[in-house]
């Protein structure tokens, strides 16, 4: 029952694509089955330009996951056979919380451009990318975007591409709490106070991905730490992201901010 219910997640998640599709031709009421036989499928998350469709999600077994991706391009009406995206078997670290997330580029004339981030959890805990330049048959090498050996535990990423190529990766990082008496930024605390000084340690970081990995940076800290990210590309090289912030008085709300040189530096 518990892998019905996740094939029917995947499912839903390819319905949606193809209610929006059904403008560019799209057979309606078309249900598509995405799913790694003899594994618990779950997870998706899904990119759309034009006719093409990509979808990713992860495969699990023995408690385990991997990350997959299948491609369409007929609007979602058929999709090609899962192709594993990670290279460490069963690093994927994911929940319906922390999807692996992914972004299309598309241009006339050319192969499709897939990039997947997903949150890995081997030795540590980390943020993996990887790129298909050939319409999601295969994927080159992953990358990860934290300092080697980052300490804590981080996630709930969010993923885009701009009109270049490069992709762009915000996500929440708690390495300013690892230790054995940290403290959650949602734990217990003697008052409100505290609770914002905090949320302090818990940090927003952003890193781009072209032919290599960027070294990573922190935007701001401050963030509420289990609630997900947002970034989206512009044209002109304009990246606007957003997030939960923890203002003072433990005030948690959404902030957003704006980079207008590719990500080099983002406003206040």
């Amino acid at each position: 029952m518990v892998r019905v219910c996740r094939s029917l997640f995947v499912q839903l998640a390819v319905v949606a694509a193809t209610s929006v599709m059904l403008a560019q031709g799209a057979g309606p009421g078309a249900v598509v089955t995405l799913a790694v036989a003899g594994r618990s499928n779950s997870a998706p998350w899904i990119a759309a330009q034009g006719r093409e469709v990509v979808v990713t999600w992860a495969a699990a077994t023995g408690g385990k996951s991997d990350i997959f991706v299948a491609m369409s391009g007929n609007a979602g009406a058929t999709f090609s056979a899962p192709v594993q995206v990670n290279t460490v078997p069963g690093d994927g670290h994911v929940g319906g919380e922390i999807p692996p997330r992914v972004a299309l580029r598309t241009r006339a004339g050319t192969t499709p451009e897939v990039v997947v981030a997903w949150n890995a959890k081997d030795q540590g805990t980390e943020i993996k990318i990887a790129r298909s330049v050939d319409g999601g048959r295969t994927f080159g090498a992953p990358a990860s975007l934290q300092a080697a050996g980052a300490a804590g535990d981080r996630g709930w990423h969010s993923l885009t591409l701009d009109d270049q190529g490069v992709a762009h990766v915000l996500w929440l990082d708690h390495r300013g709490l690892a230790g054995p008496k940290a403290e959650h930024a949602h734990g217990a605390a003697d008052d409100e106070t505290d609770g914002v000084a905090m949320a302090q340690k818990s940090s927003l970081y952003y890193a781009s991905f072209g032919a290599r990995a960027s070294t990573e940076r922190a935007v701001t800290p401050g963030v509420c730490y289990c609630c997900k990210s947002a970034i989206v590309a512009l044209p002109g090289g304009t990246l606007v992201s957003a997030w939960r912030h923890v203002y003072p008085d433990n005030l948690r709300d959404m902030a957003f901010t704006v980079s207008r040189d590719g990500g080099k530096s983002f406003a206040p």
